[in-house]
């Protein structure tokens, strides 16, 4: 493995503090400590328990920062990404030195002493990591212990003795600079969850459970624990360098068979919210019979049966949805697969979505997002109806490299970085222009996929504005370029805001809304959020004749995806006239 020069013997505290949790500690094969410390210098303070420094490892951050972009070619800027690959090449190291289960903690980790470990957890802890255990004698009987497909007992992957759920958290946003930041202030009212994230305990008072679903809410890297076969599950996505492989806000809560110690044994020192508040969220999270709520970007959808999620399933069923529909211009988001080189579609051998789009008689293009993202947005229009006649890419990062200039060497000032990367989201638009082959009347087709997260609302307003500008830029040229026509336009996309929202509202400053204000009441369902962030909108001179309605909410279950819909938005339709 390159980067060996990062990891180094822990020096012990030369403490021999008897703890519960150091004993669990311990029982593990091997322990990583990520540190922002040059582990090789002898002026490094980084010092960890005595019972179990001779296992543990000290992991220079700065040192793999730099392995990272010299492999890579790139250096990334946002301190998530360096830190998630930063979690990769440990587990890397761990699954190259043949570790059955490694302790990964970073130096900022605090042990909450006022918890306090019952000893029939510390035995069940005990038991997990050094798999002593069977259905018949453990302890641990009281929860089920599930075997793999070659009938051994593959009790967990993942054990979390830290986390911090973030959804039960209340934000503010607030100004900074020229940028915004996100600042938590409090616990919120705490919304349904699904029962999939409740915690299997069926012990009152139970300090440990396990999840019967992956995707739930749980945040934070400070301290987890990982067994072997976890490695190959989370290696793939540290390395991809994009928003959604966060290592503690997607790729350690995706994976399944994940137990939780609650409450959380440990805080961390260095965090944007107060130790007590995040005790306070904690509790908050520990007074609920369902545990945690499921993330609205999980890796699949905790209410929604494991065989309904499966990549061709869905991918067939998608395809099948769209074809009932009959639509003569689609404009289609998150679009994974679009190439045959796509990673949705070479895992299910099924044709890309050029090619299934041709087949189904439409012609289509594509704009990828930015970055490494290999999903994005899509227009596709049946060609014996439309031909395309112009096209346009827009990338929302733009706005990014806009507002915060770089200095002579390129480098974006320190102070403005973290306001620059707050707009880097790699959300792009799809501009095309089609012309109706009976008549030659043109119309300007734009499909968009604004950013997802409601503590970024500044971001997608900026998105919001940036569209527009683009879109009337756009007709704009078409009619000065000598165009015996002006280009009519229609925008699709899942805008991720709700008709209240600044961003609704700057859309409908220029364009009209093709429910005419009367939206839907959602278009994205799930147990703990349910609302109409998804829309068509229309320039002067389209004619809206009919709006598809949406199904009755009692239809849809515990939420999207389900049998009958295989999306996780429902699809905004409607018919449409223009001269």
């Amino acid at each position: 493995m390159q980067c060996e020069h990062a990891f180094v013997p822990a020096l012990s505290d030369n403490r021999t503090m008897d703890s519960s949790v150091n004993r669990i500690i311990a029982a593990a094969h091997h322990v990583y400590v990520l540190t922002s410390q040059n582990c090789a210098s002898p002026n490094v303070t980084l010092r960890v328990p005595d019972a179990y420094a001779s296992k543990a490892t000290c992991v220079s951050g700065g040192v793999l920062d730099r392995c990272a972009a010299m492999d890579t070619g790139v250096w990334w800027e946002s301190h998530y990404t360096r830190v998630s690959m930063a979690h990769g090449m440990m587990i890397k190291h761990a699954k190259e030195q043949k570790y059955n289960n490694i302790v990964v903690m970073e130096e900022d980790t605090t042990v909450n002493h006022e918890v306090n470990i019952h000893p029939d957890t510390e035995a069940d802890m005990l038991k997990l990591l050094r798999e002593d255990f069977d259905t018949e004698t453990s302890s641990l009987g009281r929860v089920q212990l599930e075997l793999d497909e070659h009938g051994s007992l593959a009790s967990w992957n993942v054990i979390r003795p830290a986390f911090r759920p973030h959804l039960f958290e209340k934000f503010e946003t607030r100004k900074q600079g020229k940028g915004y930041i996100e600042v938590t202030t409090g616990v919120k009212d705490v919304t349904r969850c699904p029962s999939q994230c409740a915690c299997r305990n069926t012990q009152e008072g139970g300090q440990l459970c396990a999840l019967s679903a992956a995707g739930c809410d749980l945040r934070s890297s400070d301290m987890y624990m990982l067994h072997s076969r976890a490695y190959d599950l989370m290696l793939p996505l540290l390395f991809v360098g994009t928003d959604e492989t966060i290592i503690d806000h997607f790729v350690l809560q995706n994976i399944p068979k994940t137990w939780l110690l609650h409450p959380s044994v440990t805080i961390q020192a260095h965090l944007d919210i107060s130790h007590a508040l995040q005790l306070k969220v904690q509790d908050e999270r520990q007074r609920h019979d369902v545990v945690i709520c499921e993330s609205r970007h999980s890796a699949w959808f905790p209410w929604t049966e494991r065989a309904l999620m499966k990549a061709k399933s869905r991918l067939t069923r998608t395809r099948e949805y769209i074809r009932e529909l009959d639509a003569d211009v689609l404009c289609l988001q998150e679009l994974d697969g679009y190439d045959d080189d796509g990673s949705a579609v070479t895992s299910t051998s099924l044709p890309s979505w050029h090619s299934w789009l041709e087949s189904e008689g439409y012609d289509s293009r594509h704009v990828r997002r930015t970055n490494t993202k290999k999903d994005g947005s899509c227009v596709a229009w049946r060609r014996n109806a439309f031909t395309c006649v112009d096209h346009r890419a827009v990338s929302y990062n733009d706005i990014a490299h806009e507002m915060y200039s770089k200095s002579d060497n390129g480098d974006v000032d320190d102070e403005r970085s973290d306001e620059r990367e707050r707009y880097l989201r790699d959300c792009v638009a799809n501009l095309t222009v089609l012309k109706r082959m009976r008549d030659g009347a043109e119309v300007l087709v734009c499909s968009t996929h604004i950013f997802w997260d409601p503590q970024y609302s500044d971001v997608k307003v900026q998105q919001a504005k940036r569209l527009v500008e683009e879109c009337e830029r756009f007709v704009d040229e078409r009619a000065s370029a000598g165009s015996d026509v002006r280009p009519h336009v229609i925008i699709g996309g899942d805008f991720n805001s709700e008709p209240d929202s600044d961003v609704y509202r700057v859309m409908t400053a220029t364009f009209s809304s093709a429910s005419s204000g009367r939206e839907p009441a959602f278009t994205n369902v799930t147990p703990s959020f349910t609302a109409c962030i998804d829309y068509i909108f229309v320039s002067d001179g389209i004619t809206v004749t009919r709006v598809k309605e949406q199904p009755r909410r009692e239809t849809l279950g515990e939420g999207l995806p389900n049998e009958t819909h295989p999306s996780d938005h429902l699809p905004v339709v409607v018919d449409v006239l223009f001269e």
